[in-house]
């Protein structure tokens, strides 16, 4: 509800033909400046909450209900493409799909799900250097993996064209499910 008091404003004054107080052009002029204030404040607040298509938008974890989206995109991180040579993590945070080339054997721990009951997931798109290499998932703060069926024993990735893709899921940020879609040739 706006503060801005427009009905305070008297429209009358000055009267046509009389001798006019100067406490009438005084008493409107400060209730002008106040509806201007009231008014600058309303809009900077309008301004500060409203959606721009001229920078990012962040809905604090509010829902958007009732839409229905065309040409959208998912982020896509790629980050680990110049290899990695060490353990290392795959967060939510960066991205919906990591496209990672593997140049070592590695453990990689998913990180920084949502923990509020929200279906999250990543797809993993994992690249070779030409030399066989394992990896496995864990997830942060002791999380527990479930593996689907079909899911192999060891995960192997070898080529630098030929992609192994995974699907990772969670709804409660600590549990995290994986799916193996396959090796893409």
């Amino acid at each position: 509800m706006s503060n801005i008091d427009f009905e305070s404003i008297n429209e009358n004054f000055p009267a046509d033909g009389r001798d006019n107080s100067t406490q009438g052009f005084r008493d409107n002029f400060d209730t002008i400046k106040t509806n201007f204030q009231f008014a600058k404040t309303e809009i900077e607040a309008i301004a500060n909450a409203s959606v721009t298509t001229s920078s990012n938008n962040n809905f604090n974890n509010n829902s958007i209900i009732n839409t229905k989206l065309l040409q959208t995109s998912q982020v896509t991180s790629t980050t680990g493409l110049n290899g990695i040579v060490s353990n290392s993590n795959i967060s939510y945070l960066f991205g919906h799909l990591h496209a990672i080339t593997l140049n070592n054997s590695v453990t990689m721990t998913f990180t920084d799900w949502p923990t509020t009951s929200q279906y999250s997931k990543i797809r993993v798109v994992l690249f070779g250097d030409g030399t066989a290499r394992e990896i496995n998932f864990q997830s942060e703060n002791s999380g527990t993996i479930k593996k689907g069926p079909g899911y192999p024993t060891t995960v192997t990735v070898t080529s630098a064209t030929d992609p192994v893709v995974i699907d990772a899921w969670t709804y409660d940020g600590s549990t995290v499910y994986l799916e193996y879609v396959g090796a893409f040739a």
